[in-house]
């Protein structure tokens, strides 16, 4: 299996403390799959770690990576003026990964 990092943001777990939340493309037998992982991204990576989600649509996939946002999970409170996240994909992750193929 061979995999490629799209894209990460940085998020907050259930203990309150900023993690990684990282999107993958790999590349299997049976065609592409794209998956998302909690955890650092030079420690956690599809070869070692579990899923959270999986799916063999990009779009579903970067979906989902935007939308997933565990401070409502956990019920944290931030400021509306502070930017908690970095990486958002959007339509240009799409775009680059298809140009690239």
């Amino acid at each position: 299996m061979k995999w490629e990092l799209l894209d990460r943001k940085d998020i907050l777990d259930f203990d309150g403390f900023w993690t990684e939340y990282s999107l993958y493309v790999l590349t299997l037998d049976n065609g592409k799959h794209f998956v998302c992982i909690f955890g650092d991204s030079e420690l956690y990576n599809p070869d070692n770690a579990e899923w959270d989600f999986d799916t063999e649509n990009l779009t579903e996939a970067v979906e989902w990576f935007n939308d997933y946002d565990s401070s409502a999970e956990w019920e944290v409170e931030y400021e509306e003026d502070e930017e908690s996240y970095v990486g958002w994909a959007q339509q240009d992750v799409i775009d680059m990964y298809r140009r690239e193929r």
